[in-house]
C-alpha cells in the first residue's frame, strides 16, 4: 500500500522550555522513525504555542482537511499527547475518525501502530493515555492559574490585548509603558468629556479627525490588519473607565469556568485585583474621578443647533421638589433661544398633571441660581478657612472643637454607666435576656459612633495645630473660586443634585457636606 505520510508536531506556551518537546526534536524524532519503517514523509503539520486543551488548532485542522480529502493517509506524532490532551476529543479521533479514513497512526514514545498493532490501538491503553494526557493538563492549568494570580497581585500585566496607549516594556513584558504616538489621543478623549462634549461625539470628532481606534492601533503594533478603524461609543466608554490611565493595574475581571468551556464569565468586583501605580499614568487621578462620576450620570446627548454633540452641564442633576424625579430639558422650537431651552418635571411630561404640577423653568434662570448659590458658599467657605489661618480665628476653633470633644467624652462615659445598670437588671431579672441584648447593642453603636467622631475631632485639632488647618478635601472644592461659567466637570464634582421648586426656586445640595460644615 502507498503510504502518504504526515507527521504533526505541536508543543504549548508552558513546554517551550522544555528541550525534549521542542518542534525540531520531534521533527528529528518522527524524520528518524519514518526512515526505519521505510516510510517517506509527504507533508509536515505543525501548531506551534498551541495548547493541547482544545482541537481547533491551525494546522491541526489543515492535516484533517487533507486527510478528507484522500491528500494524507498516515499520521505520525512524538506522542499521544501531541494530538490533544483532552480525553474525550482524543479518542473520538483516534477510535473513530482516523479509522473511518483508513489512517494509520504511529506514535514515537508509545510504540503505537495501526498497522502493524490494531489490537493493541483498539485495547484499553489508548484511552487511558489519554485519560492522563487530560489529568496532566488539568494540572498545568491550575499551575497557570495559581501563576497568573500571582503575578496580578505583584502588578504584573498579564492581558493578552495592550490597553490603548500602552505597549509592554522590551526588558518587561509584564510591565506597560506609554505608548507616546497615541497618549495624546487619551488625554483630548478624557478634555472633551470633562468639557461636556457626550461620549457619541468623541467618536465623531476623533473620526473626523482620521484618528484611527484602539482595534487598528493594536493591529498595527502586532503587524495585522484591522476590520474598521472607526471609533464606536463602546470603545470611548473603555478607555473613561479604566483605571490604567491613573497608573493603576486592575485584573482578573473576568474568568472561565474550566479550561473546557470556552467562554468568559464577570467575576464579583470585590473578588479584582487591583494594584496601585504600577506604571506611569496618562490622566491625573481627580480628574479620573470626577470623569467616574460623570459615567454614573445617565444623560443624553442635546441635540441642538448650536452644539449637536454636547451634554448639557446640568444633565442628571436636576430634580424636582415635589415627585423627586428629575427635570428633562425641552427645546420650544418657535421662542428664540436662550428663551427655548426650558425645564419640565419628566413626571408631568409623561403621566400629566395628575401626578405632578406643569412647573417649568428657563434653563438661563437655573444657570444663574446655581452659579449664584455656589459663588456664595464658595466666598463663605474662603471666609471661614481664611479665619483659621490667623492665631485668634485658630484659636477659637480649636476651642471649639476640644468642647465638642469634651461632650462626647461625657456622652461615652454615661452609656457606659447606662449599660452597667442594664447588666444589674438582668441579674434582678428586671429585663429579659432578648432585651438586654437589644439594649446593649444600641448602646455599644452609639458608643461607636461617638468614639468615631472623638478621633475625626482629634485628627482635624492634630492638623490645626501643624499648621495644616486645611482640609485636602475643602482646598480641592476651593480651586473653583473665582469662576466665570458653569462647567459640567464643575458641577459633578461639587453638586450632588439641585431641586427645583414650583415658585421656579432652585436649592443646591452638594458633596462633602460634612467637611464644607466644619467651616460654615
Amino acid at each position: 500500500m502507498l503510504w502518504k505520510v504526515a507527521i504533526y508536531t505541536r508543543i504549548s506556551e508552558q513546554e517551550k522550555d522544555s528541550e525534549h518537546n521542542s518542534i525540531v526534536r520531534q521533527v528529528e524524532l518522527l524524520s528518524s522513525l519514518a526512515s526505519q519503517k521505510g516510510l517517506s514523509i509527504n507533508k509536515e503539520y505543525t501548531d506551534n504555542g498551541v495548547s493541547g486543551g482544545s482541537f481547533d488548532r491551525p494546522a491541526f485542522n489543515e492535516m484533517i482537511d487533507d486527510i478528507q480529502a484522500g491528500r494524507i493517509n498516515c499520521v505520525m506524532v512524538k506522542d499521544l499527547s501531541r494530538f490533544g490532551r483532552e480525553h474525550i476529543d482524543a479518542n473520538y479521533f483516534i477510535e473513530k475518525f482516523f479509522p473511518r479514513f483508513g489512517v494509520r497512526i504511529i506514535t514515537a514514545i508509545e510504540g503505537f501502530d495501526s498497522f502493524g498493532d490494531n489490537a493493541r490501538m483498539s485495547g484499553i491503553e489508548v484511552p487511558l493515555i489519554n485519560l492522563f494526557n487530560d489529568a496532566y493538563l488539568q494540572e498545568v492549568s491550575k499551575a497557570t492559574r495559581a501563576s497568573l494570580k500571582a503575578k496580578m497581585r505583584e502588578g504584573q500585566f498579564v492581558g493578552t490585548l495592550e490597553p490603548y496607549a500602552y505597549v509592554r516594556s522590551e526588558g518587561d513584558k509584564h510591565r506597560l509603558v506609554i505608548d507616546p504616538t497615541v497618549a495624546d489621543n487619551v488625554r483630548l478623549i478624557y478634555k472633551w468629556y470633562l468639557e461636556g462634549v457626550a461620549i457619541s461625539g468623541i467618536a465623531q470628532r476623533l473620526n473626523m479627525m482620521k484618528i484611527k481606534n484602539p482595534t487598528a492601533w493594536r493591529a498595527k503594533l502586532h503587524q495585522k490588519t484591522a476590520k474598521s478603524s472607526l471609533w464606536q461609543r463602546q470603545q470611548i466608554v473603555v478607555i473613561l473607565s479604566n483605571e490604567v490611565y491613573v497608573g493603576d493595574m486592575v485584573q482578573g475581571k473576568t474568568t472561565s469556568p474550566n479550561r473546557k468551556v470556552g467562554i468568559r464569565i464577570n467575576v464579583p468586583y470585590k473578588q479584582w485585583i487591583s494594584v496601585q501605580s504600577t506604571h506611569e499614568p496618562i490622566i491625573s487621578r481627580k480628574d479620573f474621578e470626577i470623569v467616574q462620576n460623570m459615567l454614573k450620570i445617565h444623560t443624553k446627548s442635546q441635540n441642538t443647533q448650536i452644539s449637536a454633540d454636547h451634554v448639557s452641564v446640568f444633565a442628571g442633576l436636576l430634580f424636582c421638589d415635589e415627585c423627586g424625579k428629575a427635570m428633562k430639558r425641552h427645546i420650544k422650537a418657535s421662542v428664540p433661544p436662550p428663551q427655548n431651552m426650558r425645564y419640565f418635571c419628566s413626571t408631568y411630561l409623561k403621566l400629566g398633571s395628575t401626578q405632578c404640577t406643569s412647573h417649568y423653568i428657563l434653563e438661563k434662570e437655573i444657570d444663574c441660581a446655581v452659579k449664584y448659590q455656589i459663588n456664595t458658599m464658595l466666598d463663605d467657605l474662603q471666609k471661614a478657612v481664611s479665619s483659621t489661618k490667623n492665631c485668634d480665628g485658630r484659636r477659637k476653633l480649636l476651642e471649639s472643637m476640644g468642647f465638642r470633644a469634651s461632650q462626647l467624652a461625657q456622652e461615652v462615659e454615661k452609656i457606659r454607666l447606662l449599660k452597667n445598670e442594664l447588666y444589674l437588671d438582668l441579674k434582678r431579672n428586671v429585663i429579659s435576656e432578648d432585651e438586654f441584648l437589644n439594649l446593649k447593642n444600641m448602646f455599644d453603636e452609639k458608643i461607636i459612633v461617638a468614639e468615631r467622631e472623638q478621633g475625626d475631632i482629634e485628627k482635624e485639632r492634630l492638623r490645626i495645630r501643624d499648621g495644616k488647618n486645611i482640609d485636602p478635601v475643602i482646598r480641592d472644592i476651593l480651586k473653583y473660586v473665582g469662576f466665570q461659567k458653569l462647567s459640567r466637570a464643575m458641577l459633578v464634582d461639587l453638586v450632588e443634585k439641585s431641586i427645583v421648586c414650583r415658585d421656579r426656586t432652585v436649592k443646591v445640595y452638594y458633596k462633602n457636606m460634612d467637611a464644607i460644615k466644619k467651616y460654615l
